[in-house]
């Protein structure tokens, strides 16, 4: 499961422990990526990203999070390092 970082480490430790709070941690890999890269490419690309009305500046977090998410997977594909 992908960690967004660096959001600050008190947003990180939040994070950490919801996951662990709810047994995420258990019973899943979490792993540190950097949402950075993807929400950059699409932004240069014109892409504007909004979700149920917020956008990147909003709630970055949540942007982050997807981020963080596509380069794991890709990572896990061997299209990029996670």
């Amino acid at each position: 499961m992908a960690i967004p970082a660096p959001v600050g480490h008190a947003r990180e430790t939040a994070i950490r422990d919801a996951l662990a709070g709810a047994g995420v941690a258990e019973r899943h890999r979490l792993v540190e990526a950097d949402g950075r890269p993807a929400i950059e490419l699409l932004a240069s690309r014109g892409v504007a990203l909004e979700s149920m009305g917020r956008t990147v500046q909003d709630d970055p977090v949540f942007f982050l999070a997807g981020g963080a998410a596509g380069a794991v997977a890709a990572g896990l594909a061997g299209m990029g390092a996670a």
